[in-house]
């Protein structure tokens, strides 16, 4: 049994705070991808698996045990995401994986099952829906879909570095100044009304409000030029180094965009549903 299957990364979040007391985020899925080759056999629990991919290897066996299947196991991968930045580069390896090892059994997968397979193994990304999910990324106690990914395009500023994601959330707790539910509100409700600057202003303030729990230094700068290349506003990964310009897409048709050096230049991707693509299955 064999299955090919890819999962979006992200540009961080699009919000990460503590609403309603409960820390939670808004994933921002983007164009580059996860791709893996699983291939499933009886057998007695082997494990083939590129030895980066240590947490994929974790969350395949808790499904596995969950599933009551023993299994031999072979995984390819091919990915665009690098790790530790704030692509959601575990996340999107481990739920292309379940996706993929699910295939092969013919068992359907809903992403409420998947997202809690993966969030037993390390806080993860609302990545396993379609369209933008609200959710607990660290015990999973709560999610709500919000609605379909908007059209919009990013300027993606990665300035290299790591983060740690599990030990960044075991140390990073509520900050009772931030108005996380004010925030909260807006960007649904630019979602709901298509009010894409609206939209772009909370997913900025959510980016702001970040810098007192992990600071970067040129997010200020970055926000600074993309407002005045014309972007809506910023989004950041909240435990991760990237940033990102948020453009409607007519902005950024036959005008090239003027960026300070010190930035370095960015790349542009567009924001992209969510889910597991499934490219191949033999059963």
């Amino acid at each position: 049994m064999r299955a090919v299957a890819c999962c979006p990364g992200t540009c961080g979040e699009l919000f990460q705070g503590w609403p309603e007391g409960v820390s939670q985020l808004i994933s921002c899925p983007v164009g580059l991808w996860s791709k893996v080759e699983i291939s499933a056999s009886p057998g007695d629990g082997r494990f083939f698996v590129p030895g980066h991919m240590s947490k994929t290897e974790r969350a395949l066996k808790v499904a596995l045990d969950l599933w009551g299947e023993a299994m031999d196991i072979y995984l390819r991968q091919e990915t665009q995401l690098v790790g530790a930045r704030g692509y959601a580069s575990s996340t999107a390896d481990i739920l292309a994986s379940l996706y993929g090892l699910a295939a092969c059994l013919g068992r359907p997968l809903p992403p409420e099952e998947a997202t809690e397979i993966a969030v037993a193994v390390e806080p993860s990304d609302s990545l396993a829906w379609e369209g933008l999910v609200l959710m607990d990324h660290r015990r999973f106690s709560r999610h709500r879909y919000l609605g379909p990914v908007p059209d919009l395009m990013l300027a993606v500023f990665d300035p290299g570095g790591e983060v740690d994601t599990v030990s960044f959330n075991e140390r990073v707790y509520s900050r009772p100044d931030r108005d996380y539910d004010r925030i909260l509100a807006d960007l649904e409700k630019g979602l709901h009304d298509r009010n894409w600057p609206l939209f772009a202003v909370a997913a900025t303030e959510s980016a702001l409000a970040n810098q007192s729990i992990l600071r970067k230094d040129d997010l200020e700068s970055i926000l600074e030029a993309a407002l005045s290349n014309g972007a809506l506003g910023i989004v950041t990964a909240h435990s991760g180094t990237l940033s990102g310009a948020i453009f409607q897409k007519e902005r950024l048709k036959g005008e090239s965009l003027l960026w300070p050096p010190e930035l370095g230049d960015p790349f542009y991707v567009p924001m992209v549903s969510g889910g597991v693509r499934l490219l191949e299955v033999e059963l």
